[in-house]
């Protein structure tokens, strides 16, 4: 955790991957389209094959401490930071991105707006990584200037900013998260995970991040996140966190994924 993602240029694929695209009607007779997304921080899970991803079913995966050469094969992802260990976008089922006049170029950011299989604009994505490094912000610093600038955007559309925070109410940093979560509020923002379970910040049943303290003790941390706009998480029909045998106990990574569902 310990890299900067310095300002580098959005980075296209070259091939796809593809799960089945669903359309739904909605109760008005419009069409809606489901969209589930992911965020995972990977690690070196993906140098294993591409596969992993399948088991998310995803149609947008956020994808952190991800090696750029990993993502050659899936067409459309956009990539940002160190080749070795990035952030990225990853569009599966038609989904795609397309860039955004707004890009506040903030570091450890990648934003844009999510195209959907037909070619709408539907939903705006600040895919985010917190990191530390020498001239960059504080973890939950960073993430308030993403809210500063969510707080000024100019789009219509609704907001996900999704990614791994550093930063959670199990520590460090718990008062200033705490802060951060009251601004994304004020802001019409709310974590998926807590608006869709009921659950305060703090109260989290599931953690998303192993983290090994002082003597070998184990802790744990609910760091990773998918807020999004108060009436997209109304739409949603499920956010959770992934299985901790399947993810963690088994030494893919140290971080669980974290997915949710919503109609668009």
């Amino acid at each position: 955790m310990c890299c900067r993602l310095p300002d580098l240029p959005i980075r296209l694929g070259t091939t796809a991957c593809a799960y089945p695209s669903v359309m739904a009607t909605a109760q008005d007779g419009t069409d809606s389209v489901p969209l589930r997304i992911a965020t995972w921080n990977c690690g070196s899970a993906l140098r294993r094959g591409l596969s992993v991803l399948d088991e998310l079913a995803a149609d947008v995966v956020v994808l952190q401490s991800v090696s750029a050469a990993d993502l050659d094969a899936i067409d459309g992802s956009l990539f940002v930071g160190p080749a070795g260990k990035g952030l990225a976008a990853v569009p599966f089922n038609g989904w795609s991105f397309t860039p955004s006049p707004e890009d506040p170029e903030l570091p450890g950011l990648l934003y844009c707006r999510v195209m959907s299989p037909v070619g709408t604009h539907v939903v705006d994505l600040a895919a985010i990584w917190a990191l530390t490094g020498r001239d960059v912000p504080t973890y939950t610093e960073q993430f308030a200037a993403v809210l500063s600038f969510a707080a000024t955007r100019e789009s219509t559309m609704p907001l996900i900013i999704a990614g791994d925070l550093n930063a959670s109410a199990q520590g460090p940093e718990i008062a200033l998260h705490a802060a951060n979560v009251e601004t994304a509020r004020q802001l019409g923002l709310v974590s998926s995970y807590h608006h869709v379970n009921a659950i305060a910040h703090g109260a989290e049943p599931t953690m998303t991040l192993r983290w090994w303290g002082r003597g070998g003790e184990e802790c744990g941390y609910h760091c990773d996140f998918i807020f999004c706009s108060e009436e997209l998480a109304d739409s949603a029909s499920a956010a959770d966190v992934g299985e901790w045998a399947t993810w963690v106990d088994s030494e893919r990574s140290d971080h669980a994924p974290v997915v949710a569902t919503f109609t668009i």
